[in-house]
């Protein structure tokens, strides 16, 4: 019993020592049209650790659709930015130069992610990883998928039944 017990502390403490220090909340699907300027996505990160941290964030396109070239003044293919540290980042920059400093326990709501489809009917998944300034190891993950396939002509009307149909075979008329 002894061998056990001493087993599993160990094992608690060893889960404990190699938690993450943030944690990333938000919606992971985040809908809009594609005549939208920019579809947005806001994520929390919240420090689960005792100690200040200063975090930083990088960004993964996992999938990004390409359309073409075009000679029109806006671009083609859609793009992704994302502000975090009080700065906005362009599409071609992944790792952010500005930190955020979250206190012990608190939570950050100043993320901001978004999609522009540019009248694209497409779909986007983008990661967000957000990692500590003294150990970029210690970080956490969130995939956003952004859905820009609606328009406004794809509003169909909803039918709504008054009636709920017969509950045939009812099982229970053997039994009463």
């Amino acid at each position: 019993m002894k061998k056990f017990l001493i087993s599993f502390l160990f094992l608690l403490t060893a889960n404990l020592l190699y938690s993450q220090s943030l944690v990333v909340t938000g919606d992971a699907i985040v809908y809009g049209d594609s005549s939208d300027f920019q579809v947005e996505s806001h994520l929390q990160v919240m420090n689960n650790s005792n100690n200040t941290v200063i975090v930083y964030c990088q960004k993964n396109e996992i999938l990004m659709d390409t359309i073409g070239t075009s000679d029109l003044p806006q671009p083609t293919n859609p793009t992704s930015n994302f502000c975090w540290g009080g700065t906005c980042y362009p599409s071609t920059t992944i790792f952010s130069t500005k930190a955020d400093t979250i206190l012990p326990g608190e939570k950050n709501n100043e993320f901001v992610g978004d999609y522009q489809p540019w009248g694209h009917s497409t779909i986007a998944q983008v990661e967000y990883c957000f990692y500590l300034n003294s150990d970029p190891n210690d970080r956490a993950c969130f995939i956003v998928t952004y859905d820009a396939t609606s328009t406004v002509s794809d509003v169909k009307e909803v039918v709504y039944s008054e009636e709920i149909g017969s509950f045939y075979p009812n099982p229970t008329n053997e039994y009463t």
